[in-house]
């Protein structure tokens, strides 16, 4: 007997494509959706039955309308955000993953200022039955009123920990605090940090793990070795770094931003690492073609997609669904850019 894999594999095509059009969801065009029934009836298709508590209902998963959204303005989140490496990745891995399971995947764009008059739109367009928002640079007052609005949200790359919602976010205290840590074991005292501008929830959390590692190593702190950079561009004009007063080491709250320190140190003839040592967050492509290659931490951003998945699809299944907050672990990859002193 044919089964739905089947007639994915004739129409070639998804499972969940299969699925949308003999369950007659939106997602896919009327051609399709008759040459997949075509398929199906041709072979003989017959959905399996289930007999628990004595109902019939298809064999057939239900499938879920997910909506991707960003709510872009013109500090962080632009309207080509998805040209930047770590965001072109995590769209990636979201639309490759979102295959393995029972859901229609859109991604979509509003702007902040008007987001719920544009989702209203685009819901009435194709509705959706939740929404995995991402949450970089939004701010708890605004993801209160989102969720007011859409209650069926999971946002992910931001964890307000008072707000009682579901995050799933890379665990960027903990990143920042082994980039750091990793620094003083191989001797560093004098550590400087390049902090991101717009201050996004992101980099205080990073911020804060470089201060406890700090601490925890009772090494000071020098406020005149702390700077801020934009952190969503490459520049090598850093023209506020005292040359002559620096430390052997800095911690970049992203790539970006340690990127643009080498260049910018390179460009003064400082040596990068026999001179300072640099590290940076998000290990994007560029960090492994720039001399030195730079070390950093790698956010594992699949987890964070199967994560969300996961827990969007429990949100609309479960009325009694409880949030949580779940921050993914990060690795320490280690480049030429730091060396022992």
């Amino acid at each position: 007997m044919i089964k739905l894999e089947d007639i994915a594999k004739i129409a070639g095509v998804s499972k969940a494509t299969v699925s949308l059009a003999l369950n007659d969801k939106p997602g896919i065009s009327d051609e399709r959706r008759e040459q997949i029934r075509k398929i199906a009836k041709d072979n003989n298709y017959i959905p399996l039955r289930k007999t628990k508590q004595n109902s019939r209902e298809d064999e057939h998963q239900e499938l879920f309308t997910i909506r991707f959204v960003a709510c872009t303005n013109d500090e962080f989140i632009t309207n080509n955000y998805q040209s930047s490496p770590f965001f072109s990745e995590l769209l990636q891995d979201m639309s490759k993953l979102s295959k393995d399971y029972p859901i229609s995947l859109i991604i979509s764009s509003v702007s902040l200022e008007n987001f719920e008059n544009e989702l209203n739109e685009l819901d009435n367009a194709q509705k959706a039955d939740g929404i995995i928002l991402l949450g970089t640079s939004l701010c708890s007052d605004f993801i209160d009123k989102f969720i007011e609005k859409f209650p069926n949200t999971v946002i992910i790359d931001s964890c307000h920990l008072h707000s009682n919602y579901d995050y799933i976010s890379m665990n960027n205290f903990h990143g920042s605090y082994i980039s750091t840590k990793h620094l003083i074991d191989k001797g560093h005292e004098k550590i400087g940090y390049l902090k991101g501008k717009p201050t996004i929830p992101n980099f205080s959390q990073r911020f804060s793990g470089y201060k406890r590692a700090m601490h925890d190593n009772n090494i000071q702190i020098h406020e005149n070795y702390i700077y801020e950079l934009p952190g969503n561009e490459i520049t090598s004009e850093i023209d506020f770094l005292d040359i002559k007063d620096l430390p052997t080491a800095f911690v970049c709250d992203n790539d970006y931003i340690a990127i643009s320190l080498i260049k910018s140190l390179q460009k003064n003839n400082i040596k990068v690492p026999e001179e300072v040592s640099v590290v940076g967050f998000d290990n994007i492509s560029e960090s492994r073609v720039i001399t030195p290659e730079l070390t950093t931490i790698e956010v594992n951003s699949k987890e964070i997609v199967r994560q969300s998945i996961n827990k969007i699809i429990d949100k609309i299944k479960d009325k009694n669904h409880i949030p949580t907050q779940i921050l993914v672990s990060n690795n320490l990859i280690i480049r030429a850019s730091s060396r022992s002193i």
